[in-house]
Parts: structure tokens; C-alpha cells; sequence
């Protein structure tokens, strides 16, 4: 961890337990910039622009209490580790990652893993202006899932329960999700992939992209719409005037947080309101040159997600 990044955490310490104890999902604030997970075993801080340095900590540590939580002296050891989500507000988006001493940069999207027991998972789908990142712990079966999501570097999401984990950031498209594996942060302060030390300086992959659903590149009909017009003699011409004529989808392209896909069908966030949508390809055609696709749009009732404010 470099100089500047040790500077930040120097003065975000005193403000670890200025906030109300209010939990949101299964994560607690623990000051203006941080919170804690209820099990106290991972952290959150984010570095807000003002710093010299701004950007999101994650750290698995050994349960620590609150009031006694210093992130300049979180215990070493198998279950410790810690990763930096370098922030750039002028290109309003993550652009580099620390691990250790190493600096890498960030191009596309990406996941890592922290801790081996008890994994935190974090993923970041970094578009410009409303770049997605989700920390989500998944525990054992029997405990509680949790997920913190931050866009930009607004907390914007808290998630427990079994429903957690759909709220992940999307990083990798289905056909790349089967090849493609996550990074992980040992407790030695090294980034490995598929058990191998990382050794170029960037880090991340473009997602693919083929017959995607996502809110500003495609047409929509809602469920009742696709019941109603998804006979088999409803002409093609027909279903792209109806989807033209409706204009831009349920969620409006600037709200939509890309979510983790299920399967081949593409998920979307409304960051105002938590409203999650399911996304499937209905119909593709290339019309004067330019390939259409209409999607079928499907609410998701999900269970435990709240709104930060």
C-alpha cells in the first residue's frame, strides 16, 4: 500500500464511529465513509473525491469490534486481505487497482475474492458516470448474505438475505462467465488468477457483448405485451413498430446498473427506486442495415434490498 493511500486511511480513522448504528443490509456504518459487516469481519471505506486520492478500501480481517477497528492495524493471517478501487472523477470512473504495493490498471470490468473460509466477492462494472461496485459476502448456507453496492462513490444499495447475491455488479457476459474466472487477493498481498501471481500491470476484460438487452441499445416490451403480441402470426415488421413506438424501456438507460446475469438473460438495477428487471431477447432482425433486437422485460420481486439515501 503506497504513501498517499496510507495517508487517507491515517485521516479517515477518527471518523470510523461518528455515524448512527443503523444497518443497512448487513452492513453497519461505522462513520461518514465506512461500514462494517454485522459478523465484523469485513470493512468498506470509501474515499470520497474531495481526498487527494479517492476510491473504495475492502478489507477482510479476523473479527475486530467496531469501536476498536483501526484499518492501519488490521491483524495479519490467513483470513486478512485488502484491495483499493482507485477512483478518477475526471473520467468518473475506477481506473486503477491496488493490491500491496502494486498498482494496476483497471481496463473493463472485473471480480476478486477476498478470504478463504468466509469469501467477499467484489465486482465492478465500470462505465463511465455510473460505474457499478457490489462487495457481497457469501458465508455458509446457514448465515446471512449481505451486499453493499456503490455507484460511483455513492453507497447507493444494501441487500440481505437469500437475494443478495442477484444484486452483483455485471462483469462478464454469460458466454465469457464459463472461461473467465475471478482474481484473488491472498493474504500476503498478491493477486493470483487460477492459483498463478498476476504479473502484467492492468487488470479487468471488456464484456462481450452479442445479443444484449441492455437499456440503451435495444427495444422493450413489457410481459403483458409480449403475451399479447408474441403469437406466432404477429408479423416482425409489427413487434419493432410497437417496441419503437414505446420509446426506451423500463428502467431509463441513465438509472440502469448492469446486474449479474442468470444465464443468457441480461439484469438491470433502477438505482432510484431498486426496481430490478429481467431481460430476454425476444427478437432480432436487421432492418436497413442495423440489427434490431426487441427484449421481453419481466419485473424481479427480490427480498431485502434497501435503498441508501
Amino acid at each position: 500500500m503506497n504513501s498517499s493511500i496510507r495517508l487517507i486511511l491515517h485521516l479517515l480513522v477518527g471518523l470510523l464511529s461518528l455515524a448512527p448504528l443503523t444497518v443497512f443490509g448487513e452492513y453497519l456504518p461505522t462513520g461518514p465513509y465506512s461500514f462494517q459487516e454485522s459478523d465484523l469481519t469485513s470493512t468498506i471505506i470509501v474515499v470520497p473525491p474531495s481526498e487527494e486520492v479517492p476510491g473504495v478500501f475492502v478489507l477482510r480481517h479476523p473479527a475486530t469490534p467496531v469501536l476498536l477497528f483501526d484499518p492501519e492495524k488490521v491483524p495479519t493471517g490467513p483470513e486478512s486481505s485488502s484491495v483499493f478501487f482507485e477512483y478518477d472523477p475526471k473520467r468518473a470512473r475506477f481506473s486503477k487497482l491496488h493490491v500491496g504495493e502494486e498498482e494496476l490498471l483497471i481496463r473493463g470490468n472485473l471480480a476478486l475474492e477476498l478470504g478463504t473460509d468466509k469469501k467477499v466477492r467484489v465486482a465492478l462494472s465500470n462505465e463511465p458516470e455510473k460505474g457499478y461496485l457490489t462487495v457481497f459476502s457469501a458465508p455458509s448456507a446457514e448465515e446471512a448474505h449481505a451486499l453493499l453496492g456503490i455507484v460511483a462513490l455513492e453507497p447507493r444499495v444494501g441487500v440481505r438475505g437469500k437475494d443478495a447475491g442477484k444484486l452483483q455488479a455485471f462483469t462478464l457476459s454469460p458466454s465469457q462467465s464459463g472461461v473467465v474466472k475471478d482474481y484473488q487477493v491472498s493474504s500476503d498481498h498478491r493477486l493470483l488468477l487460477d492459483g498463478q501471481e498476476v504479473s502484467i500491470r492492468y487488470v479487468g476484460l471488456a464484456p462481450g457483448r452479442g445479443a444484449s438487452c441492455e437499456p440503451n441499445r435495444a427495444l422493450f416490451l413489457s410481459e403483458e405485451e409480449w403475451q399479447e403480441r408474441g403469437a406466432a402470426d404477429v408479423k416482425d415488421a409489427d413487434l419493432l413498430a410497437l417496441a419503437e413506438k414505446k420509446g426506451e424501456g423500463p428502467i431509463p438507460a441513465a438509472l440502469s446498473l448492469p446486474l449479474r446475469p442468470e444465464g443468457n438473460a441480461f439484469r438491470a438495477l433502477d438505482r432510484e427506486n431498486g426496481r430490478v428487471f429481467r431481460f430476454e431477447v425476444f427478437l432480432q432482425r436487421r432492418v436497413a442495415g442495423v440489427l434490431r433486437t426487441v427484449c421481453r422485460s419481466t419485473p424481479e420481486t427480490l427480498q431485502g434490498v434497501e435503498m441508501l439515501q
